[in-house]
């Protein structure tokens, strides 16, 4: 048998299906831990992307907060304004907690920095969260671990 990564062994065992256990109690428990398992193992394979880690619209543009917010604060006119609720809703969709958008402009490149390091992601690389999890210690907040069912 040819090794293969966790995550790719997982994926492959999922595909097997459970159907032939017989269900009690604790089949059905082992089945929901299993099935954690499996979203964790594809969550993993997933590519990078910005909206993960930073506020995005939906065609994963970045979203600075706006302008608006900064200079006036919360204010009623503020808070009902469509541009905030947007900003807002991408910030709740955001997974990694604590990471900052970085542009430089004579390469046209964004880069993701963490508040707490100076290591960088080039968001022009095509790797996957899996690649990313050991070298920047990634944590995902509470949300993201329901959202994901992790």
């Amino acid at each position: 048998m040819k090794l293969i990564s966790t995550n790719d062994y997982v994926l492959e065992t999922s595909k097997m299906g459970i159907e032939s256990c017989s269900l009690n109690i604790h089949n059905s428990i082992i089945a929901i831990r299993f099935e954690r398992v499996v979203n964790y193992a594809k969550f993993l394979n997933r590519p990078f992307e910005l909206w993960m880690f930073a506020p995005c619209d939906k065609k994963g543009v970045f979203l600075e907060e706006p302008a608006m917010f900064k200079l006036l604060g919360e204010t009623e006119e503020v808070l009902n304004s469509v541009e905030y609720k947007e900003y807002k809703l991408a910030k709740l969709a955001v997974l990694f907690e604590g990471w900052e958008v970085r542009r430089y402009n004579h390469r046209n490149e964004i880069y993701l920095k963490h508040k707490d390091s100076s290591r960088i992601i080039n968001l022009n690389q095509k790797i996957n969260i899996d690649d990313l999890k050991d070298k920047f210690n990634l944590v995902l907040n509470e949300s993201a671990i329901k959202k994901l069912g992790i």
